[in-house]
């Protein structure tokens, strides 16, 4: 597969601009953003913020999105 198409998976799957529950006790969301490549680390990533924090957009690799961060999508 080429990294576009890796990450176009990704987009489907994930969702630019979705809106995902959180792993954490509290119930707390985040908004995607957007998923990229990045040549830096090698890997897919997926900005992100979190409900109450709209100025500050975080960055973390997509697997690690889907196993730490995201638990079911909202929209």
């Amino acid at each position: 597969m080429s990294i576009d198409q890796i990450v176009n998976y990704w987009k489907d799957k994930i969702g630019v601009g979705s809106v995902w529950r959180t792993q954490e006790y509290n119930k707390s969301y985040v908004t995607v953003v957007d998923i990229f490549y990045s040549n830096e680390y090698n890997s897919v990533m997926v900005h992100y913020k979190r409900t109450g924090f709209p100025a500050a957009i975080e960055t973390i690799d997509v697997r690690e999105f889907v196993e730490y961060i995201a638990f079911s999508r909202e929209s």
